[in-house]
């Protein structure tokens, strides 16, 4: 069953994992998946048609209760804009790489660029959780 520890720790790895009902004929598994939150049920073979009703069923509560991977991705936000020269500057947060103070100033070093801007540490950490609580 060296396939299905390699499935599962694949299907870890993803941002969204979809929800899995597992089915097998070995039940040692058991235990293990339900270590993963995107398990939603466990099933051996052979299987029932009214347990497996109950798997589906239960798979589909927990997909309606769960905000839809297209409303995710709108509310995921990668990038914040900054005030530099009467400018807003958009900058994509996974490029930065450093955020030094200096005093009134900060400097933000991305992957492209670095910019100074005068900001607190703590104006820029209040910027961004406002920025993240608009989306």
């Amino acid at each position: 069953m060296l396939l299905n520890t390699r499935f599962l720790y694949f299907i870890k790895t993803l941002k969204n994992p979809p929800k899995i009902i597992f089915i097998t004929s070995d039940p040692k598994f058991a235990i293990e998946v339900f270590e993963y939150d995107f398990i939603v049920d466990y099933l051996l073979k052979p299987i029932e048609l009214p347990r497996f009703e109950k798997a589906i069923k239960k798979a589909e509560r927990l997909i309606l209760s769960t905000p839809s991977n297209s409303t995710k991705q709108s509310e995921v936000k990668n990038d914040f804009y900054i005030n530099i020269d009467r400018r807003l500057i958009k900058i994509d947060l996974p490029s930065v790489y450093l955020i030094q103070s200096q005093g009134d100033y900060i400097k933000i070093k991305t992957e492209d660029k670095d910019y100074t801007v005068h900001y607190t540490l703590k104006k820029m950490l209040c910027l961004l959780v406002a920025q993240k609580d608009l989306s």
